[in-house]
């Protein structure tokens, strides 16, 4: 699977930069190593990789700031994060940024790497089958069956063990309280219990002055709840980027959101509210 992948390491560390470069040649890899995020965006000028792995804590350029320079010139390409911090603002922030897993530093075993890797090439792989229906790209095939999520690659287990840093990262991934599409504005207050997990609220401006939107009450689907409202996330996002910012039904939407979690073979049922909005001149919401 990794043999021949051209991968980018931005790495400042240079043991550990050397470890994980001399770990992917022995995979058939054919690595290109950069030292900061500037030397970063010169080789990604130069080729673009089929993925990108990046640290957060680096000089001259913050590995967070590099991430958003990617997402907006090169959204095209897979970015892992390996850092140092398990901060849930720094994962949900990277999350939002369109990365497709988050590692903490130290990696104990670096089979890890590889799983997430090849989890990640193969949800583009799968992403670049245009005859392939939205539902069925969260479903691979052979000894590794199972779900394979964009955006949700990382250990649901551990926020399942710690509430409090599932709660953090839920917060994290809510958009920001004030934002412009146009002539169009958006505000909203989100007033929540510290003693509940969260209602969770998001959005997308869409072409045609439309806006679609959901919220999802996590406190109603038990342990599995932050994994749900992050799947959920992910489909409703990818669906709607992969429409063209466009979307004629909301029960389509709705009926493909319902399989990604019928798949997902983990999604609990929760209390939620889906949408779409279409704005008229001067209009606040």
């Amino acid at each position: 699977m990794l043999a021949g992948k051209n991968i980018l390491i931005v790495e400042d560390d240079p043991v550990f930069r050397t470890m994980i470069v001399g770990f992917l040649n022995s995979q058939g890899c054919q690595v290109r190593e950069a030292e900061d995020g500037l030397a970063g965006l010169k080789a990604l000028k130069d080729n673009i990789p089929d993925l990108l792995l990046c640290d957060l804590a680096m000089p001259i350029m913050t590995g967070m700031e590099f991430v958003e320079e990617v997402a907006l010139q090169y959204p095209m390409i897979p970015v892992i994060v390996i850092s140092g911090t398990g901060n849930m603002t720094d994962v949900a922030q990277a999350l939002r940024l369109g990365v497709k897993d988050f590692l903490i530093k130290p990696i104990d075993n670096i089979m890890t790497l590889k799983s997430a890797i090849v989890s990640v090439l193969k949800m583009q792989d799968s992403a670049q089958q245009k005859q392939q229906d939205f539902s069925q790209r969260w479903v691979t095939d052979g000894d590794d069956s199972g779900l394979v999520e964009e955006e949700l690659q990382w250990h649901i287990s551990e926020l399942k063990n710690d509430p409090q840093a599932a709660r953090e990262l839920l917060m994290g991934l809510m958009p920001d309280l004030q934002s412009r599409c146009g002539r169009w504005k958006l505000s909203y207050r989100a007033l929540q219990s510290a003693d509940m997990s969260p209602v969770i609220f998001d959005y997308i401006w869409l072409i045609d002055g439309q806006l679609a939107f959901y919220m999802v009450d996590t406190s109603s689907g038990g342990e599995n709840s932050t994994a749900t409202a992050l799947l959920i996330r992910a489909c409703f996002n990818d669906f709607l980027r992969r429409q063209g910012n466009y979307l004629s039904s909301v029960q389509h939407l709705v009926a493909q959101i319902e399989l990604g979690l019928k798949y997902s073979g983990y999604a609990t049922p929760v209390k939620g509210y889906l949408g779409s909005l279409i704005l008229q001149r001067d209009n606040y919401i």
